[in-house]
């Protein structure tokens, strides 16, 4: 990932952090208010890649749903989507197709 010269916004650095909360609603705040930003929660996806790969199933399906709500701007997020084609919840797998179709649809084309 190329180093951006763009500094992150103050919002979207408190969302990426309330990411991490213990507390499941603030998560779900968080995803919400950074899947409104749109391409601009670009920074975010690290944390939504990381949070796609967890054990929480609903961390998952929030990730998911956030990185299509980013769009092309989350394209580093595309192998993680595809592992989460695979995932045992159905919901999760519904969410990252729907990403992937947005993010890269002509990889989506691929994996469907």
């Amino acid at each position: 990932m190329e180093a951006s010269s763009t500094p992150i916004d103050p919002s979207v650095a408190r969302l990426i952090g309330m990411l991490r909360a213990p507390e499941e609603d603030v998560r779900i705040l968080a995803a919400m208010r950074l899947g409104e930003r749109g391409g601009q929660a670009r920074a975010a996806v690290p944390a939504l890649i990381a949070l796609l790969g967890g054990g929480d199933v609903t961390d998952r399906r929030l990730a998911a749903w956030t990185l299509e709500a980013v769009g092309p701007a989350a394209s580093e997020a595309v192998p993680a989507l595809l592992l989460a084609l695979g995932d045992p919840d159905a919901a999760v797998r519904r969410f990252a197709l729907a990403a992937l179709r947005r993010v890269d649809p002509e990889e989506a084309r691929r994996a469907a």
